[in-house]
């Protein structure tokens, strides 16, 4: 690339800021930051439940609003050991924390040899007649410059370290895997069976046919049916059972009796007086006898079977050698030669079953039991598609904000060229990366849905999905593609005029001076845009309050009151996954992105572990599946460095670097193949020589025989009036178990009063007392000597 052509893309053409619009990014996401700081310390006094609830005592006094007092949980989160962090955290809270730790060790470690090496090397490039932000990056260096052997062997020992430092995290993965026992669950006694003939219809002949297998050791065996009909009327049921319990609550309380709309258009009739509005009570008890009577009737068809099963055993420990015996061929050839019965092993095609542990009933998606493998690899490949597309199409507005001349190419937006420079540098810089980390914030709520309609068995099946798309949408959408786009829309449309040669020119038109700027901005966004959501939880805050404000029964209210939400967990993985990707990729072109990183990583990390110690509920039921997915999206990061720089360094004619990044790329992909490599023999190891590490707990037998019975086919009840009769119809009285209202809160505010002071620790409360939590007896964690 000549001079000319680099003045004509930063003086003329193609303006870039200076400053790459970084300043003012950094101004107004630290308002926004300070704004919702602020809220934050008006607001957490106020709502101690919502806040920190694992360490708010009712006896507390709520701190001051500027105090010392409503900040500590910066100092107490930091301060927290490792132990302790085990212990409230979980599995998952440890490892998703101690990967921030490996990645801030990572980041500064790049930040020294970028800024001490790479930076001064791009500032005394040689080229003249730049100035600003361009001079940091490689735009700066000539092409062919020998010193770009310097930004190759840097990179190279970034690969290095990397793969290091993901191998050392591999390890401290397997090691807490040692070190942390679940709760003995009836999904610890189950196991979950795919591929079984369609033919078996009942469950007895898979109880005969496992309990031959292990003798007296089998509890229960139930068919997984397409039965989404049963299951449609079972929650109509309950829905105008909650529906009733609303109307009682508010008739003996108001003394009103609700009306509703007649009919499926029953607000049209009413309104054009064609009907009257009826009684709602009589109504839902009218419905809740029909349907009930209705799902009886369906309960006595024969169910359409879906080649999905459970079989539940005694005791963990036949469970796991259950599931050794039909993972390793030769135990499952030598298991069913030995079978007592030879045509019922014919009958259910053991063979060919896929046995793994059964997820908890409350997991499951029985709908979707219906949806065979082809039908989930062609969803998932429709899918797959589907989001590689909407993320190309999403790139490009971004693309064209991210840049003023390509903006103003566009008919009718000449204008913008005019405007004042403050302006452009807001809608350069600081429009496109708040939208784009706006969106990405939204996305993982789209994810879980859109992951929906692959068809998956379980949550955690649904959830590893979800995570899988999302990275690969976000990673394509803010990183792949506005690489390629951002100001280079004249080059993409040689592509269609020139074929192989508007490629090249594509690829050689890369600004990485425009596209610097843009990522350093997004990484500023995603350190504080993304940080004051995750602290403030406004999301939560709003369901929270709509639900208290729809709430009727004490039922409605306590439940609000218990409900705590969930660390997302396979989100947060995939968001430090994709700034720690970006920064990467960038690192070697633009050196100062590095900052930004470390910054991302020191804020998000303090936030992220008030979250886990002090507000999020302990993570006890993680089968830790996710561990190996960003082990192997960390080394796709590092490919994607390289691609970049490979692209990089033949454009700049430097072609001994090329070839050496190819190695390095070569080398990287070996690692990944060892690293899932390792993976995969782990689990092998654990499943062939290893014992269930569980906590001991004796399940009722009951539970066992029926917890994975189809939830469609669960016995109605003889009699509904046991259910629905609370309101005598002429006295207007309760039951004694109705209360008001008014009476009910108040006892209900005792119990949790006395369950805090139970709990102890509060928020004025040492750390050793704000380190304790009731809930860390559902599981032990051992040290490992």
């Amino acid at each position: 690339m000549g001079i000319e052509e680099i003045e004509r893309r930063f003086d003329a053409t193609q303006r870039t800021p200076l400053d790459g619009g970084i300043p003012l990014t950094l101004a107004l996401a630290l308002l926004l930051f300070s704004i919702g700081f602020m809220f934050l310390l008006i607001a957490r006094p106020r709502l101690p439940r919502f806040y920190y609830p694992r360490i708010w005592s009712q006896g507390d006094r709520p701190p001051v609003t500027l105090s010392f007092a409503n900040v500590s949980w910066i100092p107490r989160a930091l301060r927290t050991p490792k132990d302790d962090v085990a212990m409230r955290g979980g599995m998952y809270g440890l490892l998703y924390l101690r990967f921030q730790l490996f990645m801030f060790v990572y980041f500064l470690f790049m930040a020294v040899l970028a800024l001490a090496i790479i930076l001064p090397i791009n500032l005394t490039g040689g080229q003249s007649g730049l100035n600003g932000f361009v001079n940091t990056t490689v735009t700066n260096v000539k092409q062919g410059s020998p010193v770009l052997y310097a930004h190759c062997v840097i990179a190279v020992i970034f690969v290095l370290v990397g793969l290091a430092i993901i191998s050392w995290y591999q390890l401290t993965y397997f090691t807490s895997r040692k070190g942390f026992r679940s709760r003995d669950f009836v999904n610890s006694h189950t196991i979950m069976i795919r591929g079984i003939s369609k033919k078996v219809n009942s469950g007895a002949e898979l109880f005969s046919f496992m309990d031959g297998l292990y003798p007296g050791q089998v509890v229960s065996a139930h068919i997984g049916y397409d039965a989404h009909e049963l299951l449609k009327l079972k929650n109509k049921k309950e829905s105008r059972i909650r529906s009733l319990a609303r109307d009682e609550h508010v008739f003996h309380n108001d003394g009103e009796r609700r009306m509703r709309n007649p009919g499926t258009c029953g607000w049209c009739a009413t309104c054009l007086h064609l009907r009257a509005k009826e009684d709602s009570m009589s109504y839902n008890k009218a419905t809740i006898a029909k349907v009930s009577g209705q799902i009886k009737r369906r309960q006595q068809t024969q169910q359409k079977t879906t080649g999905v099963a459970f079989v539940t055993f005694e005791t963990a420990q036949v469970t796991h050698r259950c599931l050794r015996d039909f993972y390793l061929r030769a135990e499952r050839k030598q298991l069913l030669e030995g079978a007592p019965d030879q045509e019922l092993l014919s009958h259910v095609k053991a063979s060919r079953w896929s046995v793994t542990r059964a997820a908890k009933p409350s997991e499951l998606f029985v709908n979707n039991f219906k949806v065979g493998p082809k039908q989930k690899m062609l969803r998932r490949t429709i899918i797959t598609v589907t989001v590689v597309i909407v993320a190309l199409i999403w790139s490009f507005p971004i693309s064209f904000l991210a840049s003023i001349s390509t903006l103003s190419s566009i008919p009718g937006l000449s204008w913008v060229e005019d405007l004042n420079p403050a302006v452009q540098d807001l809608i350069e810089g600081y429009v496109p990366t708040l939208l784009t980390s706006a969106f990405v914030a939204c996305l993982p709520f789209i994810m879980g849905w859109v992951a929906l309609l692959e068809g998956p068995y379980t949550l955690p099946e649904r959830d590893a999905s979800a995570m899988r798309h999302y990275f690969t949408f976000v990673v394509l959408n803010v990183l792949i593609f506005p690489s390629f786009l951002i100001g280079t829309f004249d080059s993409i449309a040689l592509i269609f005029s020139e074929g192989f040669d508007g490629v090249n020119s594509l690829l050689g038109d890369i600004n990485y001076a425009l596209q610097g700027a843009f990522f350093v901005n997004y990484v500023i966004q995603q350190t504080f845009f993304s940080g004051i959501i995750r602290l403030l939880r406004l999301h939560n805050l709003a369901a929270r309050w709509y639900k208290e404000y729809n709430a009727v029964t004490d039922d409605e209210y306590e439940e609000i009151r218990k409900f705590v939400s969930v660390f997302e967990y396979r989100t947060r993985f995939s968001q430090t996954l994709i700034v720690t990707a970006v920064v990467l990729t960038y690192v070697i072109e633009v050196p100062l992105i590095i900052v930004a990183g470390v910054v991302y990583l020191i804020v998000i990390h303090i936030i992220d572990r008030n979250n886990i110690l002090h507000v999020y509920p302990k993570n006890v039921d993680g089968d830790s599946s996710m561990i190996p997915t960003v082990i192997t999206m960390f080394v796709i990061g590092l490919l994607i460095m390289q691609s970049f720089l490979a692209i990089m360094f033949w454009f700049q004619r430097s072609i001994g670097s090329f070839a050496i990044i190819i190695v390095s790329l070569a080398f990287t992909l070996f690692m990944m193949f060892l690293l899932n490599f390792l993976n995969w023999y782990n689990k092998y190891k654990y499943i062939k020589y290893g014992e269930p590490l569980l906590i001991e707990w004796d399940l009722p037998r009951s539970v066992l025989e029926k917890a994975y019975m189809h939830p469609g086919l669960e016995d109605e009840e003889a009699d509904l009036n046991e259910r629905i009769d609370h309101f005598i119809e002429h006295g207007g009285d309760y039951k004694k178990e109705f209360s008001t209202n008014k009476t009910a809160m108040a006892q209900l505010e005792k119990n949790y009063n006395e369950a805090e002071r139970a709990e102890g620790g509060g928020e004025s409360g040492n750390v050793a007392s704000a380190i304790h939590d009731v809930n860390d007896d559902d599981d032990l964690y051992e040290k490992q000597v």
